[in-house]
């Protein structure tokens, strides 16, 4: 067997030791990584897997997204590299069970360990959430306990990377929908609530011995978990009480608003009503209404979601089944958060997928769809600042320069257009399909951006302001954040090796030639004088980084690795950009020599991928402070704040960028 052979070679730094486990796309073998002596989980993709680009490529890098969240309840992720034509993921080995083992071993757990083990997952999903991941795949299977009975939430990334590679393929096994929410069951696109039904899915489970909705096959548990009701853990389940049943029942309402909003409100709500106190106020589960009032069947709701749908819940179901059980009856498992590099900083759309889903005859809309909110964020202890922020958004915005603002819509998957409007908000128009990413020249006349094509083909495009002269300059499908220079010369972008993790800021005449390195780095943006601001390094601490156009004076400004989205005022005295300091996403300003930094917003949603207007008296930004994703403006002091139209995004929205032009 295959698997047979890798026994004993060495796959980068690691020399493999044994099989211990196989999932629904990889073998996981036990290594040791030579030179520290450090034992690993190898998981090794399928060679079925390992030929398809597209395939490898979203993995990897949805696995170097989910490597940088660092929290104790999220499993690490040490490396992800390729060898021999094998691609491999490295994880810390440990020893332990997963939850759907202890669930088979003991049927249910008392309300007890359930609450201590549901504790554990809501922290990691909340902090997640914050973080824009979304899990999308939380089950029994990928929650792991160790010996020590710490609680590890693993596999983020993995149900994206292969719903988005649309296609059936040899060697992987179809999963079983019962964790799924009912928008996933209809094929909508999930976000944080999604992820916090499939909680109380694994609390019922873990309370009453199996998942609420159950059935002979897929399409059955679909219809169930869209159409029927929760069956009542009372009175089958013995010492659940009214107060558990309650917080149950809300956990899985079918209505995402009347859920609990995050996993430490879960939490309190089930310790409240474990230790006696009033049930949960809510909801009861109550099943979504039918077309008409008719009663649904299971050929009703395969009709409905035949076509595009069925390829995409198949698609969702094609998810790890990581579960083979070590000698000795335990398990080993991984420990995956965060890569080790201090350089490391998750990627963005057009980076983490290196391809593109080419148009099909769906027709496509040409409004602006409705966005999806973010998570809650706590409120943590107050960050100082070196100056207050503003108070409220009393003063009116001064009068609006002329000019429009080229910013993305999100629709589905890895689908977006770019749009263009007047600063004021109207006139919105859509100017190019299935591309992200939008600058516009100095002069305003002119868009680049990228642009989605058949795998490894996307790269930069250039088309006028008025939707004409659409025309590629340069192949790159790994490539992302075009920003034009002030004299309409050059176009600074961010590459690299998504694969090695290695990220780098070049160079190319706005013709596409003369392609030329500048500096290690991610997101440039250009200063009137012809310098660049990026998101940098300098030896082991990072931050916002300004180098020449040569790549010569490289200099750091602020010493916070989270910030980013740099954008240079037009008249070279500021600086904005997005950060987290407060631990909500705000946008702050600086000066190009570090001093005087402002915190301008102050939400407890996100604000961020702030652009200058051409005058540099204000400031347009994304944010969903009003829970809806839109394009927002302010006076450049934070005052005057107004929003200025709907523009849908993802959980991706850090990897996007808007731009002002004249």
């Amino acid at each position: 067997m295959p698997e047979e052979s890798l026994v004993g070679k060495t796959l980068g730094p690691y020399r493999i030791l044994r099989l211990i486990g196989e999932g629904g796309f990889a073998w996981v073998f036990l290594a040791v990584h030579e030179q520290l002596g450090r034992q690993v989980a190898l998981k090794v993709l399928f060679p079925s897997l390992a030929q398809d680009r597209e395939f490898v490529g979203r993995f990897a890098r949805e696995a170097r997204i989910s490597g940088q969240l660092q929290h104790p309840n999220i499993v690490r992720i040490y490396d992800v590299g390729e060898q021999h034509g094998y691609y491999y993921i490295a994880m810390e080995y440990i020893d332990g069970e997963s939850l759907q083992n202890r669930l088979r071993r003991r049927k249910r757990l008392d309300i007890r360990e359930t609450i201590a083990i549901l504790g554990q997952i809501a922290r990691a999903l909340d902090y997640a959430h914050q973080h824009g991941v979304v899990h999308r795949d939380l089950k029994p299977s990928n929650i792991l306990i160790d010996r020590k009975g710490t609680v590890y939430l693993t596999d983020f990334g993995i149900a994206r990377a292969t719903w988005e590679t649309r296609v059936t393929r040899t060697g992987i096994r179809i999963g079983t929908p019962e964790y799924m929410s009912p928008e996933q069951a209809q094929g909508k696109e999930p976000d944080f609530r999604s992820d916090l039904y499939s909680l109380g899915v694994v609390l019922y489970e873990m309370l009453c011995g199996y998942p609420p909705f159950r059935g002979h096959d897929p399409l059955s548990v679909l219809h169930k978990i869209v159409y029927e009701p929760v069956s009542l853990p009372r009175p089958a389940v013995q010492g659940v009480t009214p107060a558990v049943e309650s917080v149950i029942l809300r956990a899985l309402d079918k209505r995402v608003t009347a859920r609990f909003q995050s996993g430490a409100e879960m939490l309190r709500a089930l310790q409240a009503a474990a230790s006696g106190k009033s049930p949960v106020r809510g909801s009861v589960g109550k099943p979504l209404p039918r077309r008409g009032g008719a009663s649904a069947s299971p050929g009703a709701i395969a009709a409905a979601i035949s076509g595009f749908v069925v390829v995409a819940l198949l698609a969702i179901f094609l998810l790890s089944r990581e579960g083979a059980t070590a000698p000795g009856g335990a398990e080993p498992f991984d420990r995956q958060s965060a890569l080790t590099s201090p350089t490391a900083t998750a990627p963005r759309p057009t980076a983490t997928t290196g391809m593109v889903i080419a148009p099909t005859s769906t027709p496509v809309p040409t409004t602006e769809p409705t966005s999806t909110p973010l998570p809650p964020t706590p409120t943590p202890p107050p960050t100082p600042v070196p100056t207050p922020k503003p108070t409220d958004t009393k003063v009116p915005p001064p009068p609006l320069a002329q000019g429009k603002i080229a910013y993305a819509i999100w629709l589905d998957g890895w689908h977006y257009q770019v749009w263009i409007m007047n600063l004021d908000g109207s006139d919105k128009r859509m100017l190019v399909d299935y591309a992200s990413e939008p600058c516009f020249s100095p002069d305003g006349r002119q868009v680049v951006y990228y642009h989605w094509e058949t795998a490894g083909n996307g790269g930069f495009f250039i088309i006028n302001a008025d939707g004409t002269g659409n025309r590629k300059i340069r192949t790159e499908p790994e490539s992302a954040f075009p920003a034009w220079s002030p004299d309409g010369g050059t176009i600074a972008y961010q590459g690299g090796d998504f694969v090695n993790w290695r990220f780098n800021i070049y160079a190319i005449y706005a013709d596409g030639s003369g392609h030329r390195l500048i500096v290690d780095g991610e997101q440039p943006a250009w200063s009137p004088d012809g310098r660049i601001v990026y998101k940098g390094c300098l030896g082991n601490e990072c931050g916002l980084m300004i180098v020449n156009a040569d790549g010569s004076g490289k200099h750091r400004i602020t010493l916070d690795p989270n910030d980013m989205n740099p954008s240079w005022s037009p008249d070279g005295r500021k600086i904005a950009f997005a950060g987290n300091r407060s631990g909500n996403w705000e946008i702050y300003t600086v000066n190009p020599d570090g001093r005087d930094l402002k915190q301008l917003t102050d939400h407890e949603r996100t604000d961020a991928l702030p652009a200058w207007t051409p005058d540099s008296r204000q400031i347009v930004f994304r944010s969903d402070r009003d829970g809806s994703w839109g394009i927002w403006i302010m006076n450049a002091d934070g005052s005057g704040l107004r929003k200025l139209t709907e523009a849908r995004a993802s959980d991706r929205w850090r990897w996007e960028k808007l731009s002002v032009g004249k």
